[in-house]
């Protein structure tokens, strides 16, 4: 998907305290060029799991009434 129009992005720093500092370790799992869609799929689910309880604190913040607010939320406001 690619942009209409350039989008004007809001500060996100005031959402910092619910995202933990990066470790900034890149782990190679299998070597470049030969990874499989199976592995990236099983990479993507190890991830999802151990971000999951940091994911639960950004979801609270950005929640809205309805499906419509939580998007305006997310894409809007800009994080």
């Amino acid at each position: 998907m690619k942009a209409q129009h350039k989008r004007h992005i809001s500060n996100s720093r005031s959402f910092d305290h619910l995202i933990p500092k990066s470790a900034q370790k890149d782990t190679v799992i299998i070597g470049p060029g030969k990874a499989k869609l199976e592995d990236t799929l099983q990479l993507m689910q190890l991830v999802v799991r151990e971000t999951l309880n940091d994911s639960q604190k950004l979801a609270v913040k950005l929640r809205g009434h309805n499906v419509t607010n939580t998007c305006h939320n997310i894409w809007i406001i800009g994080l």
